[in-house]
């Protein structure tokens, strides 16, 4: 894995557009309610979270752009079409800054925005100038330069002077701090759009766009309090030059417009330096940008002299944010990691797969963890293939088989509470009725073992007779269940019988296994001749 890109001279043009635009409409996302919301609703993912998910859905971040169809860049011009894993890997990337920063609503690429973004690439590229609104090179056609037209304008649009790749541009996109970008960090509002679903790349040279204003929107999308560097944020993100990176701004959107009175601390929580921001006077540069890029109601601050390090933690207090009905303040967290450390399930180089917390092994580690692999049972931090049993996740209880998650089981699994019915290899609390383990049948109620129950109870074989808990092979005679009184032989219902059969009640007329209730006459059995009135005997 390839994670470091070293960036030359670049530039990058925000995208100038408020929330009308082009004949489509974006409105901010709004929190109504009785009581104040909180004002950061983002998904928290922690280090681990998101190291399992960019193993998961990895992307090579020097994957050089490559074509299906190369463009042509002199007349008569064509804008190429990019290979689809250039393409895949660029979504792949933008999802995983996505996924860091919390949100639920994952990008999918869509051909119309890739054929757009090309031709604006292509465009801006024969102008040797980067616009959102190109001029018409000469002999270009009315269709492909109308295309064109309609992806700068609707784009984050980048060029450099080096051998620049798509995720090179998604991370220029996110850094946003040149002077032309930095007060409203356009680019990064846009790829951390909440309700941003459809997406397209572009590329031709030096000259790239990915196309992000569009009908393609996921309304269900509903966060805010999009931070950026995000909660946990791995430095491969941030990077422009080295690990060490400077002069990187810090934002916050919360989906409503902002009060101008809003102001920011900002605490080192290794080195204990603070750094303080507001309209009037900041320890570096501070901007508050109502406009519609992306989520609207933007706080961004640049702490002066700051230089973000792997393993730099921070505290970010805000008050005053001044929006109806929210929260007037938010603290969060700001973590910085790296995906080249070894967190989680990581094999050594001796072949064992170990449990790691910041680069060392955790021997005080038992539980689940995950790898691209699956789930696994980890014991004093390391994986244990021996261990046959339940264990217990985030998501719940689940039955372990050698080591691994066991999606395929169904039965019986015992923990320290009790013995509990699995399906699927996950607890199944909704479920009530036999089950069977390698002592025997079992009556379990809402996925517990009940040894209180006495009663019938089906399963795939048919009705059984269970005494607390437990199938009764021995047991013969009547048994009640929700449709009425049977007749019980060595546990299991008989549905051949007729004759005569007992219960605390007296003795009653069994038809068919079945008490009947309608039966008027005589019965003969080993003990004589009996009178029975509507079932039972007199």
């Amino acid at each position: 894995m390839k994670l470091k890109t070293v960036l030359k001279t670049t530039a990058i043009s925000a995208v100038l557009l408020t929330l009308s635009f082009s004949n489509i409409k974006y409105s901010a996302i709004l929190v109504k309610a009785d009581d104040e919301k909180p004002a950061m609703n983002v998904e928290y993912h922690s280090k681990q979270d998101i190291i399992n998910y960019y193993n998961q859905h990895s992307y090579d971040t020097d994957m050089e752009t490559t074509y299906d169809v190369e463009p042509v860049v002199t007349p008569p011009y064509s804008a190429g079409v990019i290979s689809s894993n250039v393409l895949e890997n660029a979504q792949s990337m933008v999802n995983f800054v996505r996924y860091t920063a919390g949100l639920s609503s994952m990008t999918h690429i869509e051909q119309y925005y890739n054929e757009i973004s090309q031709a604006a690439s292509l465009c801006n590229y024969i102008n040797n100038s980067l616009s959102h609104y190109p001029s018409h090179p000469e002999l270009m056609s009315e269709d492909l330069y109308n295309l064109a037209l309609e992806g700068a304008s609707t784009s984050n649009i980048a060029m450099a002077t080096y051998n620049l790749t798509i995720p090179d541009t998604i991370k220029m996109y996110l850094d946003d701090g040149d002077s032309g970008n930095i007060s409203r960090v356009g680019h990064r509002r846009w790829i951390l759009y909440p309700q941003l679903s459809g997406i397209g790349f572009g590329q031709v040279g030096g000259y790239s766009a990915t196309n992000v204003i569009n009908n393609s929107r996921n309304k269900d999308a509903d966060e805010y309090g999009v931070a950026w560097p995000a909660q946990n944020t791995p430095i491969e993100l941030l990077y422009n030059w080295s690990y060490q990176v400077s002069g990187y701004p810090w934002s916050i959107t919360f989906g409503e417009k902002v009060s101008n009175d809003v102001n920011v601390t900002l605490t080192n929580l290794s080195t204990g330096q603070v750094w303080n921001f507001n309209n009037n006077s900041s320890d570096g540069e501070f901007y508050v940008n109502n406009a519609g890029y992306g989520q609207t109601g933007c706080v961004i601050f640049l702490p002066q002299d700051l230089t973000l390090n792997n393993g730099d933690s921070f505290k970010v207090d805000i008050n005053n944010i001044g929006i109806s009905d929210y929260q007037d303040s938010v603290t969060y967290n700001v973590n910085i990691f790296s995906l080249e450390e070894k967190n989680g399930l990581c094999l050594s180089e001796d072949g064992i797969w170990n449990y790691y917390s910041d680069g060392n092994i955790d021997c005080n580690y038992t539980g689940l963890a995950l790898n691209e692999y699956g789930w696994w049972y980890v014991k004093n931090g390391t994986i244990d293939w021996n261990y046959t049993g339940m264990a217990l996740n985030e998501y719940g209880w689940w039955y372990v088989k050698n080591g691994a998650i066991d999606f395929s089981y169904t039965g019986m699994a015992l923990n320290e509470y009790g013995w509990w019915y699995i399906k699927n290899g996950a607890l199944d609390l909704s479920y009530t009725g036999l089950a069977l383990n390698e002592y025997g049948w079992w009556y379990m109620r809402n996925g517990l073992l009940d040894l209180s129950y006495t009663g019938l109870a089906l399963n795939e074989y048919g009705w059984w007779y269970v005494k607390n808990g437990a199938l009764d092979l021995s047991y013969t005679g009547m048994a009640l269940n929700e449709y009425g009184w049977w007749y019980i032989k060595n546990g299991a219902l008989d549905l051949s019988y007729t004759g005569l059969a007992q219960n605390e009640y007296g003795l009653w007329y069994m038809k068919n296994g079945a008490l009947d209730l309608t039966y008027t006459g005589t019965v003969k059995n080993e003990n004589g001749t009996f009178k029975v009135v509507k079932g039972h005997v007199e």
